[in-house]
């Protein structure tokens, strides 16, 4: 069985610089927040290239208390 590769940075300093540079130049990113019930649809979306910005998933709120979701617990 072959090994997967795995992508890493490979010059931390460089990727450091960058980041540094965007937050002294008030550079940001934008994103658009989803909830765990947005997911499917979200994917879907992509399908369809209909994203015009990165997605990310509000993983926070679905671990709040009355959530559906499944909290994980981590030692």
């Amino acid at each position: 069985m072959e090994a997967t590769p795995k992508s890493q940075p490979k010059n931390g300093p460089i990727h450091l610089s960058v980041l540094n540079f965007a937050g002294e130049h008030s550079i940001t990113v934008d994103v658009e927040v989803v909830g765990m019930d947005y997911v499917n649809t979200a994917i879907e979306r992509l399908e369809r290239n209909d994203v015009r910005y990165r997605f990310v998933v509000d993983v926070a709120a679905a671990a709040e208390p009355g959530s559906r979701c499944l909290r994980m617990q981590y030692t």
